[in-house]
């Protein structure tokens, strides 16, 4: 993409998993979207790592919410993921984020066990579970300000250095 290109997107544009950047980024990986793995993550710069993350992270949570990204997944990647987000929304300044995020990890994970143990037990019984998808229901009314305020953060670096954006490299294999 030209630096004109990139100064031009809105947090809308950012946002899409079909965004131009997100697609440049894609074109430079062996492997699809939904293939990506810590190893082709490691082999963008930060900030291109740190975006497809989270356009990864918002990618699973709107196919579902917080249940997709918590139950869709294993819990260990799951809480990966989580935690990436984290540092996510600290690589690009988003306090607002980081500190929602960092509090939604610890809630949405504690549900999640609570559900699969519930649901190792053979509980069929709809009103054991419902405190914790109430929880990860509370948690998703108020996940939009979290990535409001991330691909804010990802658009205003954008602005203030697209010449670093423009320029994406895979890392060299050592």
């Amino acid at each position: 993409m030209t630096v004109g290109q990139l100064i031009a997107l809105e947090v809308v544009d950012i946002r899409d998993r079909q965004s131009p950047l997100m697609k440049e980024i894609a074109s430079k990986l062996p492997v699809g979207f939904e293939d990506l793995t810590e190893e082709h993550f490691a082999k963008l710069s930060p900030r291109h790592a740190h975006y497809a993350r989270a356009v990864e992270f918002d990618s699973v949570w709107s196919r579902g919410g917080m249940q997709a990204v918590v139950l869709g997944k294993p819990p260990e990647m799951a809480s990966r993921l989580l935690k990436s987000m984290v540092e996510t929304a600290t690589f690009f300044g988003a306090k607002v984020a980081m500190a929602f995020v960092r509090e939604a990890r610890t809630e949405a994970m504690e549900a999640a066990v609570a559900i699969s143990v519930l649901k190792e037990s053979g509980e069929d019984d709809d009103e054991m579970f419902a405190p914790y998808w109430d929880k990860l229901d509370l948690i998703d009314e108020t996940f939009e300000a979290y990535f409001e305020d991330l691909f804010k953060a990802v658009r205003q670096d954008i602005q203030r250095d697209p010449l670093a954006w423009s320029v994406i490299e895979l890392a060299k294999a050592s």
